[in-house]
């Protein structure tokens, strides 16, 4: 029976657990980021994790950033936060404007404390 569903299903050739994401996508990233030929994005260089804590891990590990200062939106994600702070990330959490980014009289307040 498990020959006769081998045969009707043959397995992929490409293996089940692809750490960097799937070539293609890969592929298809470092083309539509490459703005000049000169650096030119290879597949190689694009990494496409599973989810955000771990994109955020690999991430802050590969900049270094571990015991640093980051700059946040507020409100922000509970979960980035406590992603954060247990990279020993110094968190400031700068307020909105009514536009929708930073707003700058608030941010200057935040650096003068």
């Amino acid at each position: 029976f498990s020959s006769e569903i081998a045969r009707q299903y043959p397995r992929s050739l490409t293996p089940l657990y692809l750490p960097f994401g799937e070539p293609e996508l890969r592929t298809a990233l470092a083309e539509r980021y490459t703005c000049s030929t000169a650096p030119y994005w290879q597949a190689e260089q694009v990494y496409i994790g599973s989810d955000l804590h771990t994109v955020l891990d690999v991430s802050l590990s590969a900049l270094e950033l571990r015991g640093t200062v980051a700059l946040v939106e507020s409100p922000c994600s509970w979960a980035i936060l406590r992603q954060l702070q247990a990279a020993n990330i110094r968190v400031i959490e700068v307020p909105l404007g009514a536009d929708g980014r930073f707003n700058m009289p608030a941010f200057h307040e935040l650096l003068k404390q």
